[in-house]
């Protein structure tokens, strides 16, 4: 749309009013502008507010520590409750995820794996079906709610898993890798579709079990330990929108 600009004839006596109704109309038509308007890549982050509405992060190292399936057994899959904490926990400005404008939470978090070792009937046992799992976990409403897909398997390295054809360990000494420091890493993006309690999110974290896979209660003849070092979470909330019609 062309703006219907006066221009201000030379040698006219220039005041307020005459100068205010030369721009005005360029001011209505600048206002008036939609979002079709805008020519891709037009606007950049001089023009725009920040599409982080607030970012927190936290990280352990120095030291071990150790997870054990006779403690922290794998509760389950998709079950918030059972699980350990790892330490990695960071607050989050309380945030509405079923605000309009809210896009997320996304977050970062890695953790180090440092070893998973096993005793079977005293002795140091192998079997690659022992396992570490962590997980996401977010607090709305003073709960913790479980996001099921953050879940990350690791296995005991074993060097050569064909030789382990049933859910019993062996004590051979060859099964010993020595692989140490396996890096876990988990992206996602809690959205509203993950609280169905509508509550404000103040929290993420990361949690850790152990898992014998294929024995739901293992006997106090299996030992298997997990050993966590370092590690770090972020939570970084997003907000964002789209253009619905044009």
């Amino acid at each position: 749309m062309a703006v219907n600009y006066v221009e201000i004839a030379e040698g006219q006596l220039v005041s307020s009013s005459v100068a205010n109704a030369s721009f005005e109309a360029v001011r209505t038509e600048v206002n008036d502008l939609d979002e079709t308007s805008i020519e891709k890549n037009t606007l950049h982050r001089e023009h725009l507010p920040s599409a982080v509405l607030s970012a927190r992060t936290t990280g352990i190292s120095g030291s071990d520590h150790t997870y054990t399936a006779t403690s922290y057994p794998y509760p389950g899959w998709n079950t918030a409750s059972g699980w350990a904490t790892t330490g990695l926990q960071t607050p989050v400005e309380s945030l509405s995820l079923s605000r309009s404008k809210t896009a997320g939470i996304l977050v970062l978090a890695n953790i180090n794996v440092k070893d998973i070792t096993g005793i079977y009937k005293g002795a140091v046992a192998y079997h690659p079906s022992w396992m570490a799992v962590v997980a996401v976990q977010f607090r709305a409403g003073g709960a913790w709610r479980h996001v099921a897909r953050t879940e990350r398997y690791v296995e005991m390295d074993t060097g050569d898993d064909n030789d382990f054809l049933t859910s019993t360990p062996k004590t051979t000494a060859k099964f010993a890798t020595d692989i140490l420091g396996k890096d876990i890493s988990i992206r996602t993006l809690i959205t509203d579709a993950d609280n169905p309690s509508g509550m404000s999110v103040d929290a993420v974290r990361l949690v850790v079990a152990v898992k014998i896979q294929y024995i739901a209660s293992p006997p106090s003849s299996f030992q298997t330990t997990v050993t966590l070092r370092q590690g770090n979470i972020s939570a970084i909330a997003l907000q964002g929108g789209e253009i619905t019609s044009v």
